[in-house]
């Protein structure tokens, strides 16, 4: 088995993009034998650089490997040189932007000298490097009998089986989903985070204010939330968007004295997040061009990042934001924004070890003043679909918990991310009260040939009711039971009227069609997705939800759409 070394450069690693280029490796098949963070000297970058000593830029490439921290890796794979030079793509990034795009350097190399990372050029020189960066010793194999047997081969027996039971026709697209519906938590979830949250390119933003708050709902309930609402039918299910450490405590106890034995907070954010001074702020990044490289979404995070990697991210935040204070002279600008146009002003906020928290030392300091409350993890992206592991880990927590315990679901705004979550958990609730469906004919009588659209009848949807009347499912009443969820949830959104809204303004803003249009197909798998979970939720609820929604889905594979099967007719 080949290896080679490749070291991550002083400027990735500065922005905080080290962590994302591992994931690049390894979802390419590498193996990471060896790992070591590490300053070159003059000295050793000279030693590690000899074989350029005749070029003209020598010293240059020098002074710049050993101008900051880099990682240094020696990854394993079948042909390892020539694939890690291959995925990296050329020495001048200028070019990797012409004949290799999606190469390393073409999204993250500034000129021929900042270029991202290092690949040995040859089997000879990955030897010799290797031995410069790391102390002498037999490397890891790739795959040892030992490490297949302790951990892939017990989960794929498992996987095998269920799939003999399945019999899906695109095994293969089953497999991954098993995988990726069942993989553990991460081995380093107790690990700090490697890269700076708060680098170079990114800046604090104040990510709450009065004008988020939604005027139909009249006043805040609570001083210090925005955008806090229950249910229409009284079921214990609340939104919020994102408050003050205050507020939140306010709302806590506003709960508990109503009657609520017990809260189950639910934070939906899919970036890091702390507490300055009590106020939620975030990292985003300054220069959309460079939130683009990764794709985040313009924040400073691994956008789709678990809940484990999350609570990491905002650990080492807090470290970055205490770090900057200290620079700065005990305090750091913070982006708000106010007024009547929504105008960007930046405010000194004040620094202190008591200053500065992360969500779990609040809801820590929460329950040691007596609030019976827990907070689970689950990212959502904006406008984006709950898929099978996000409702597979909602069951688990409301699936057996009190009936009179309170959930309450926060987002950054509170609307799109923490309704789609409410229906969800309204969802469970009536099934687990034994709530059917109220009886209306129109359900009954859905003409696929005169669909209409307000009410979500598009052609996947109405598949889908069909191939669960089918299978006996009642999938008539599975989509009337989500759609009386949705409009005891709409407050602020109508989860069923999103995508044919947005099919609407497709058609009449045509310099944002696509845009428009894009919207209305993540809307519409949303859509698509918890009406599969209404089936499930009615089919295993009284059973106790024994069986996990994403097993229901794989013993229903024919239902399975992804949203490239998905169009808004």
């Amino acid at each position: 088995m080949e290896h080679t070394v490749a070291v991550i450069k002083p400027d990735v690693c500065a922005a905080g993009a080290a962590s994302r280029v591992v994931e690049i490796a390894e979802a390419a098949g590498f193996f990471v034998a060896r790992r070591r963070e590490l300053r070159f000297s003059p000295t050793l970058a000279r030693q590690f650089y000899a074989h350029l000593e005749s070029q003209p830029n020598f010293r240059v490439l020098v002074e710049f490997l050993s101008s900051g921290p880099v990682v240094a890796l020696v990854l394993t794979k079948v042909g390892a040189v020539k694939a890690w030079r291959t995925l990296i793509g050329p020495m001048d990034p200028a070019r990797a932007r012409e004949i290799a795009p999606s190469s390393v350097r073409a999204l993250l190399g500034a000129d021929a000298v900042r270029n991202a990372v290092h690949g040995s050029d040859s089997d000879e020189s990955a030897r010799r490097e290797a031995n410069l960066l790391f102390p002498p010793g037999a490397l890891e194999a790739l795959v040892p009998k030992e490490y297949l047997v302790e951990t892939v081969l017990p989960g794929l027996v498992d996987a095998l089986g269920e799939m003999y039971a399945s019999q899906p026709e695109d095994g293969y697209r089953w497999m991954s989903h098993w995988f990726q519906c069942s993989a553990p938590p991460p081995r380093d979830m107790l690990e700090d985070w490697p890269d700076a949250v708060l680098h170079g390119g990114a800046a604090l933003v104040a990510d709450q204010s009065a004008g988020l708050h939604a005027k139909s709902l009249g006043a805040p309930l609570y001083e210090g939330t925005w955008n806090f609402r229950r249910c229409k039918d009284r079921d214990p299910i609340y939104g919020l968007g994102s408050s003050l450490v205050s507020g939140t405590k306010g709302m806590l106890e506003g709960l508990c004295r109503s009657g609520h034995p017990r809260v189950h907070y639910f934070q939906l954010r899919d970036d890091p997040c702390v507490f300055l001074s009590g106020a939620p702020v975030a990292a985003k990044e300054t220069n959309p061009a460079d939130a683009f490289k990764f794709k985040l979404g313009g924040r400073a995070s691994s956008g789709g990042a678990s809940g484990y990697h999350l609570d990491r991210m905002d650990a080492r935040l807090k470290l970055d934001v205490l770090s900057l204070g200290r620079e700065k002279g005990g305090q750091v600008m913070v982006n708000t924004t106010g007024g009547p146009s929504g105008e960007a002003s930046a405010t000194p906020f004040a620094v202190g070890e008591d200053m500065v928290r992360c969500s779990s030392d609040a809801f820590k300091t929460f329950r040691s003043d007596g609030i019976p409350v827990t907070i689970t993890r689950l990212p959502l992206s904006d406008e984006g679909a709950l898929f099978e592991r996000q409702l597979d880990q909602l069951v688990e927590v409301l699936g057996d918990c009190n009936l009179d315990d309170a959930a309450v679901f926060s987002c950054r705004s509170g609307y799109s991310r923490t309704t789609s979550a409410m229906v969800a958990a309204m969802l469970i609730w009536r099934t687990r009260k034994g709530v059917d469906p109220t009886y209306q004919v129109n359900y009954m009588h859905i003409d696929p040939n005169r669909p209409n659209l307000d009410n979500a009848e598009f052609s996947v949807v109405l598949y889908a009711v069909m191939q669960l009347e089918a299978m006996g499912k009642r999938g008539r009443e599975a989509k009337q039971m989500l759609d009386e969820c949705i409009d005891k949830c709409d407050a602020l959104e109508n989860v069923r009227q999103a995508p044919a809204k947005c099919k609407l303004n497709a058609r009449h803003d045509v310099h944002a069609s696509e845009k428009w249009s894009w919207l209305g197909l993540l809307y519409l798998e949303r859509y698509y997705n918890l009406l599969l979970f209404a089936s499930y939720c009615r089919d295993t609820a009284g059973d106790g939800f024994v069986l996990r929604f994403s097993q229901w889905v794989r013993a229903h594979w024919n239902l399975k759409r992804d949203i490239r099967e998905m169009s808004l007719t």
